[in-house]
């Protein structure tokens, strides 16, 4: 990790990104350096529950996750397996905003 990044291993880190093969790929590899980061929205059960907003992603990562939680790496094994070209994408602001809210408020 940069020195100028080290001040992030004391404090509580959130990361919340488009549920997608680059979103997941992104928080395994922030983990690499800053394995305490917990995800908001980017678990299997908002891509269950948010599939019918999710589109074809192009050109998908295809990256073997080593640091995801089991939630995060099912959520990308269902994006891949009900994707027809790869890998599904649900946007972050796609999200219905009441779902979000509940979510944050649990963190």
């Amino acid at each position: 990790m940069p020195p100028s990044h080290r001040w992030l291993a004391s404090k509580v880190v959130l990361y919340w990104e488009d549920l997608d093969s680059y979103g997941l790929y992104i928080l395994d590899t922030v983990r690499k350096y800053l394995p305490h980061t917990r995800s908001v929205l980017m678990d299997i059960d908002t891509a269950r529950d948010h599939d019918a907003l999710a589109v074809e992603e192009p050109n998908p990562s295809r990256f073997t996750p080593a640091r995801l939680t089991s939630g995060e790496a099912d959520a990308l094994d269902y994006l891949r397996s009900h994707s027809a070209g790869g890998c599904l994408r649900i946007e972050q602001e796609r999200i219905v905003f009441d779902y979000a809210v509940e979510r944050l408020r649990g963190v």
